[in-house]
C-alpha cells in the first residue's frame, strides 16, 4: 500500500477556545496506482485528510505511513523535503500556489526546488503547462492576472512539473468550464495509467467518480465512513441518500428501474451496461 492513516485524529487550535476536532481516529488504507476518490460533504474533513500526505499538517494522534515516510504525531519529523518531491498538493484555492512574477516561472519553481537544473526545470515547466491547456504567449504573463480557470491550470501545472509519485488534487476543476473539467480530468488519468502513478481526488463531483475513480473513501464528521472499490460505492443507495449525494445520471435511472421491477445488476455504472440490461429485460 502507498498510504495508511492509523488511528489518526488531528485537531486545530487544541487548547483554546477554537479547538475543533477535525479527523477522529482514522484507519485507511489507499492503493497504490491506483486513483482514489475521497468524497464527502464541505467541513467532513477531506481537505485535513489529505494536508496529512506530505506533512503540512502532522497528526495529533497516530501515524501517516506514506511510501517508506512514518510521520507520526509528538515528534520532530525529518525527511520532509523529500517527501514533498515525492507527494505533489494541489491545493483547493489556486491562488495560495502562485507567486512569481511569471507563470513560467512559477511553474519552474518546485522542479529548482528539488535541485533540478535551469534547462530541465524549463523544459519540465513548457511540457507541464503544453499539458493543462495553457498557450506559449502566456508564458510570460503574471499569473495574477489570469481567470480563476487557468490559475488553476497553472497550479496543476506547477505540480506536475515535479513528476511526483503521488498526486493529490483537492477540488481541481472547481472555475473550470465542462471542456477544461473534462481535459484536465483526462490529464489526471493518464498520469495513472501511462506512468502508473497514484492519484488522489478530493471532490464533490461524482460524475468524476464515476468516469476516473478506482476505489471511493467518504468521509463523514471528520471519520472514513466507508472505504471500497468505485463499483461497489455506487450500490450504496441507502448511503447516498443519507448524505445527499447528487448522483451522475446512469446511476439514478439504474436506481429508478430496479424501484419499478427491472432485474437489473445493481453494479451497473456505465450506459452502454444499462442498455444492454434493459434490453435483456424488454425481450424476456
Amino acid at each position: 500500500m502507498a498510504i495508511q492513516f492509523k488511528e489518526v485524529s488531528f485537531e486545530y487550535s487544541p487548547n483554546s477556545p477554537f479547538s475543533f476536532q477535525a479527523l477522529k481516529n482514522i484507519n485507511l488504507e489507499i492503493e497504490e496506482g491506483k486513483i482514489t476518490a475521497i468524497v464527502g460533504a464541505t467541513g467532513s474533513g477531506k481537505s485535513t485528510l489529505v494536508q496529512h500526505l506530505n506533512a503540512l499538517l502532522i497528526p495529533s494522534s497516530g501515524q501517516v505511513i506514506v511510501q517508506d515516510k512514518v510521520i507520526v504525531a509528538n515528534k520532530k519529523n525529518t525527511g520532509l523535503k523529500a517527501l514533498r518531491e515525492n507527494v505533489g498538493l494541489v491545493f483547493q484555492f489556486p491562488e495560495a500556489q502562485l507567486f512569481e512574477e511569471t507563470i513560467l516561472k512559477d511553474v519552474m519553481f518546485g522542479p529548482l526546488n528539488f535541485k533540478k537544473t535551469h534547462d530541465e526545470a524549463k523544459a519540465a515547466a513548457i511540457a507541464s503547462l503544453q499539458l493543462v491547456g495553457i498557450e506559449p504567449e502566456l508564458f510570460n504573463q503574471s499569473p495574477l492576472e489570469l481567470s480563476g480557470g487557468q490559475k488553476r491550470r497553472v497550479a496543476i501545472a506547477g505540480i506536475l512539473s515535479m513528476n511526483p509519485d503521488i498526486l493529490v488534487c483537492d477540488e481541481p476543476t472547481a472555475g473550470l468550464d465542462p471542456q477544461g473539467s473534462k481535459q484536465i480530468m483526462k490529464v489526471f488519468s493518464d498520469y495513472n495509467q501511462k506512468l502508473n502513478k497514484t492519484v488522489i481526488l478530493v471532490t464533490h463531483d461524482l460524475q468524476h467518480v464515476l468516469d476516473y475513480a478506482d476505489n471511493v473513501v467518504v468521509m463523514d464528521k471528520g471519520e472514513v465512513l466507508y472505504s471500497d472499490t468505485k463499483i461497489n460505492f455506487f450500490t450504496q443507495e441507502q448511503m447516498m441518500d443519507e448524505l445527499e449525494f447528487v448522483l451522475p445520471k446512469v446511476i439514478l435511472t439504474r436506481n429508478s428501474l430496479i424501484k419499478k421491477g427491472f432485474k437489473l445488476d445493481s453494479s451497473i455504472i456505465t450506459m452502454d451496461k444499462l442498455i444492454e440490461g434493459i434490453l435483456k429485460e424488454v425481450k424476456a
